[in-house]
C-alpha cells in the first residue's frame, strides 16, 4: 500500500510546477528544462517525452500504460480512476498508483486520509491542483497549459510525434486508446473545448481558485497564450524568473 499520508504537506511553503502538454513545452530551452528538473513538479498526460516530473498523473489508462515506459522508478505516478478502469488494474505496471477520482463538487480535501482521493472535473489540471494543495504548495506555477487551440507540444516536434504514434501502436487494446488517438488528430482544431466544456472549465476553475485563495496559495502562468491568463486572470510571469 502506497504511504499516501507521507505526502501530506510534504512540500509546505514550496513552489510547485504543474506541467501540461501545451505548445509552450516545445519552446522551453534545455537550460530551463534542466533547472526545472530540480523543482517539485506535477506532470500531466504525455509530458514525459520532454520532462521527468516528480509526480505524474492522468485520468486515462492509455496514458498510464505509455508513462510506465518513461517514468517507472523515476516519478511517483498516479492514475486517477473514477471506477471505469477497475477491471484493468492488474495489467498496470506496479509503479502506477491507482487513486479514486470522485467528481469535484465544491470541496477539496486538504490531505490524504484513510480513503485517498484526488478530485477533478473535465480536465486533469484540476487533479494536479488538488495534489499541489495536499503537498502544501505556497505557489502553483502552470507550464505548458494553454487550453486554447488543440495543438500540443508533440505536434511541434516530429521525432516525439513519431515516438508517440509508435507507443500508441504498442498499447494493449482498450477503448480509452481511441480518446488518445482523437486528441492527436485534433491538430490545428481552433478550439480545445466545446462551448459547454469551456463553461464547465471556467466555473470549476473559479471554484478551485476560491479554495486556493482561502489557503493563501498564489497562482502563476508562464505563457500569455494560456486561457488561464487571457480569460481567468491568473498572473503571468516568465518561467525563467522562477529559475533564478
Amino acid at each position: 500500500m502506497f504511504p499516501f499520508k507521507k505526502l501530506n504537506k510534504k512540500y509546505r511553503g514550496k513552489t510547485i510546477y504543474i506541467i501540461g502538454t501545451g505548445v509552450q513545452l516545445a519552446t522551453i530551452s534545455d537550460d530551463i528544462l534542466k533547472k526545472i528538473k530540480n523543482e517539485v513538479t506535477i506532470g500531466c498526460n504525455a509530458c514525459f517525452y520532454k520532462i521527468v516530473p516528480t509526480y505524474w498523473m492522468s485520468a486515462h489508462i492509455s496514458q498510464a500504460f505509455i508513462a510506465t515506459k518513461y517514468l517507472s522508478g523515476k516519478s511517483t505516478m498516479f492514475l486517477l480512476d473514477s471506477g471505469k478502469y477497475k477491471q484493468h488494474h492488474n495489467k498496470l505496471n506496479k509503479h502506477i498508483i491507482v487513486v479514486s477520482r470522485p467528481e469535484f463538487k465544491g470541496n477539496l480535501e486538504g490531505k490524504f486520509g484513510k480513503a485517498p482521493r484526488i478530485r477533478a472535473k473535465n480536465n486533469i489540471i484540476f487533479g494536479a491542483m488538488h495534489l499541489a494543495i495536499i503537498l502544501g504548495a505556497k505557489k502553483i506555477v502552470f507550464v505548458g497549459i494553454e487550453l486554447t487551440g488543440a495543438n500540443h507540444y508533440y505536434h511541434m516536434i516530429p521525432t516525439i510525434m513519431a515516438q508517440l504514434n509508435k507507443d500508441i501502436k504498442s498499447l494493449p487494446k482498450h477503448s480509452d486508446n481511441k480518446f488518445l488517438i482523437r486528441s492527436i488528430k485534433r491538430k490545428h482544431k481552433k478550439f480545445y473545448f466545446s462551448s459547454n466544456q469551456y463553461s464547465i472549465f471556467y466555473r470549476t476553475f473559479k471554484q478551485y481558485r476560491r479554495i486556493l485563495d482561502k489557503n493563501n496559495i498564489k497562482l502563476f502562468v508562464t505563457t500569455k497564450n494560456s486561457l488561464l491568463y487571457t480569460k481567468l486572470g491568473v498572473e503571468y510571469k516568465e518561467l525563467k524568473c522562477f529559475m533564478t
